[in-house]
């Protein structure tokens, strides 16, 4: 799957203390929280 970020996303990854392999891997596995 190819998964690409907004470039504001980008650089928001940081703030909310993730990295884009971690996001990536959300979208992939469809983890959810509720």
């Amino acid at each position: 799957m190819a998964i690409k970020f907004h470039p504001h996303a980008r650089e928001r990854l940081w703030e909310r203390g993730t990295s884009e392999n971690e996001v990536i891997k959300t979208v992939e596995t469809g983890e959810r929280f509720s």
